[in-house]
């Protein structure tokens, strides 16, 4: 089956395509191991792949978090023009590791080459479509949100935003109405 999830792990997985991420050491550093750097035709950083959920079925956090201790720069696009924020938050899952990657200065306003915001890749990913993961979805909604640089209502070169993503949705009055409450309250756009 063909998945978003099974997609990205493939992509990832290859090593024409990119990085293969273990926590890197601080000696690694020192001897001048650039975190930034770009491997393969996706032109994927060693964060993009550390922030995407891996056959583990987790994020791998610790190198996540070394690479931005180390200098890795969260808004360095791969070769579809997404960053690890885009990536992070349509197939990552950690809600930790998405603070991180905002605290570190990711753009939460980055358009990839369909104009799709993180917030966009947060509302339509496939990933989160059992209810259980639901609420993770919201709370990342919510978090980019609160940074201020998005628009519910911003839409992609396919005419999708995040307001049309909850009507689609049929999210429950209550929950629309503490997001709406969430974004109108605290001068974010409505």
């Amino acid at each position: 089956m063909h998945t978003p999830k099974r997609i990205a792990q493939s992509y990832f997985k290859r090593p024409q395509y990119g990085h293969a991420v273990s926590k890197p050491s601080a000696s690694s550093f020192k001897r001048g191991v650039n975190p930034n750097s770009r491997a393969g035709k996706s032109k994927s950083t060693p964060l993009h792949n550390a922030v995407v959920m891996q056959y583990a079925h987790e994020v791998n956090k610790a190198a996540a978090l070394s690479l931005l201790q180390y200098g890795a720069d969260p808004n360095i696009p791969d070769a579809q023009r997404m960053t690890a924020l885009h990536w992070a938050v349509e197939l990552g899952g950690d809600l930790e590791v998405v603070e991180k990657l905002l605290e570190a200065g990711a753009n939460a306003a980055a358009l990839d080459n369909e104009a799709v915001t993180p917030m966009i890749r947060a509302a339509y990913s496939s990933f989160y479509e059992k209810d259980e993961w639901r609420e993770l979805q919201v709370q990342i909604l919510v978090l980019l949100l609160r940074v201020g640089e998005g628009s519910i209502d911003w839409e992609d070169d396919r005419g999708r935003s995040v307001r049309k993503w909850a009507r689609q949705k049929g999210l429950p009055d209550n929950l629309r109405e503490w997001v709406a409450h969430v974004t109108s309250s605290e001068g974010l756009p409505a």
